[in-house]
This record gives structure tokens, sequence and C-alpha cells, in this order.
């Protein structure tokens, strides 16, 4: 178990910084196959840069992608009328 921590950690740390990330490297960072990454390219649902026959993605343009997909926590909504009603 500590072995997959420290391999984890050792894969954040590489790739902290990086400006671009190749289609591989970004499958293993999202845990997804090279596959699903090819797919969702072709989808038009993850933005990328073409250089010949290469796909590069921007950290930047992950950022946003990754935002736009997040679902709120099962208690956010709840929380938010929890709220409003003890405050009424």
């Amino acid at each position: 178990m500590k072995d997959s921590v420290h391999g984890l950690q050792s894969t954040q740390n590489t790739n902290q910084g990086r400006e671009f990330y190749t289609v591989g490297q970004l499958a293993e960072l999202l845990q997804l196959t090279q596959m699903t990454i090819y797919r969702m390219i072709h989808r038009g649902e993850l933005p990328c840069y073409v250089i010949g026959r290469n796909k590069r993605f921007r950290s930047s343009d992950l950022e946003a992608f990754l935002a736009s997909r997040r679902l709120p926590a099962a208690g956010e909504k709840k929380g938010r009328q929890v709220r409003q009603t003890i405050a009424s």
C-alpha cells in the first residue's frame, strides 16, 4: 500500500509545473485509458493542440475542463437549503 502512495506522490511531483501533457501523461494523470482520451478529443470534449500527428494538452485548459465537469458534493445543496430553513 505504501508503494502505491509513494508512486502517486512521485507522479504528482513530476507533473507539477508542467505546461503541456502528452496523451499518455494525461491518461495516467486522470486514470483513464489513452483510447478514452482520444475519444474525448474526437467528440470535441477535450481541447488539445495538434502538432503534426501529436496531441498536446495545456495545463490551464485541463483545469478549465475539469472545473466544467465538477459535480457538487451531495451535501452542498442540502446544506444550503438547511441553512435557509434555519434562518427563516
